[in-house]
């Protein structure tokens, strides 16, 4: 149910965006959309009201749900101060997200397959949710679209609460959350928000492109989410037997440096090529790999703060972007910076895959002459 809020609000965000300011300056307000979106994740990690510090899931799931009223006030406030009621839903949408993949990654266990096998749902409801906008506005206009898409985000809320055990309350993260920094590492922790801030801010950048060259909020919705995400089922669980064959640490250097290479040719492309190359399902790769190097890299216990760190290094880098919005950053700004980041990070992750794979072979060996 919040993916198919999360998919529909996506869609109907980035056309709203565009039909109502313009090309040239939706290209520029994307970016402050973005960060409102996204910067949110700081207040909830630094106020703590996360099930995994307090131990209350079931309370900070049933708080999500004033999301719901966050939704419609986006058509009616001024298009340039949309970025309000968006940063105060989005405080919600990270409480709920939070607990919710916290929840995933404690059932998954450490296997990249399993996870990857469960959360089959969400590209399921991801490819039906773009396609919501696209039907309902011309029905009811945005007004429609932002009210229905709260409805469905309160709604998943209120089900995580229900779905929530008793046995989740009382139980705290909190001593686990500065060890999981330190087990994790700087570099990686550099490397993953790197990553971050040039995916965010290009791909964010291009959904404006996509919904220009497509010509209609239906297509847009069609194929920036329905067809590409109905492509990454298959992908997501290939992602998931490649990341628990070779390590997922090893596979996300790879990863970022695919990226690198596939957005500067979608920089290039135009017209029909542009829209088929959109459809390239590199995302479940990406996601299962940072995911489980994350959940791998601490104890079953610590699932919702691994959540947590998931999220920042997906969010945190957006605090950079109204800097970038001042600036007047556009496409091609946006490419460079996508570009070294992604680089930059595959280097950083290769590194220190190398070195846990020779870790690894010096423990077997140790093993082995004990053994003998």
């Amino acid at each position: 149910m919040d993916t198919l809020a999360s998919a529909a609000y996506y869609t109907a965000s980035r056309a709203y965006v565009r039909d109502v300011l313009g090309g040239v300056e939706a290209y520029r307000y994307i970016v402050m959309l973005v960060a409102a979106e996204t910067i949110p994740v700081i207040v909830v990690v630094a106020l703590g009201i996360l099930g995994g510090v307090y131990g209350k899931r079931r309370v900070a799931a049933a708080i999500s749900s004033l999301r719901a009223f966050f939704y419609p006030l986006i058509v009616l406030v001024d298009p340039k101060l949309i970025v309000i009621p968006v940063f105060i839903g989005s405080v919600f949408v990270y409480m709920f997200f939070i607990n919710a993949l916290g929840a995933l990654l404690e059932s998954a266990r450490g296997s990249a397959r399993t996870y990857a096998d469960v959360t089959l749902v969400f590209p399921i409801s991801w490819g039906i949710g773009p396609l919501i906008p696209g039907v309902l506005e011309p029905v009811g206009g945005y007004v429609m679209v932002f009210t229905v898409t709260g409805f469905l985000a309160g709604l998943s809320s209120i089900l995580l609460a229900i779905a929530s055990k008793a046995e989740d309350d009382g139980v705290s993260e909190y001593p686990n959350i500065m060890a999981s920094f330190k087990l994790l590492g700087s570099q990686l922790i550099l490397a993953l928000l790197a990553a971050g801030a040039g995916l965010n801010l290009f791909w964010n950048i291009m959904s404006i492109k996509l919904y220009e060259t497509s010509g209609s909020l239906i297509l847009f919705g069609l194929i920036g989410g329905t067809l590409s995400t109905l492509l990454s089922i298959a992908a997501r669980r290939l992602a998931g037997m490649i990341a628990d064959r070779i390590e997922p640490i090893k596979m996300l250097a790879i990863v970022y440096a695919i990226y690198a290479v596939y957005g500067l040719i979608m920089y290039k492309l135009e017209g029909l090529p542009f829209m088929i190359l959109w459809l390239t399902p590199l995302y479940p790769f990406r996601e299962v790999s940072q995911t489980m190097t994350i959940s791998r890299a601490l104890p079953r216990e610590a699932q919702t703060t691994a959540a947590s760190i998931v999220t920042l290094t997906y969010s945190l880098p957006s605090i950079t972007y109204p800097i970038l919005y001042f600036i007047g950053i556009g496409i091609a700004e946006a490419t460079v910076i996508y570009t070294v980041a992604l680089i930059l990070s595959s280097v950083l992750i290769g590194r220190l895959a190398i070195r846990t794979g020779r870790r690894s072979e010096q423990l077997l060996h140790k093993t082995r002459d004990v053994g003998a």
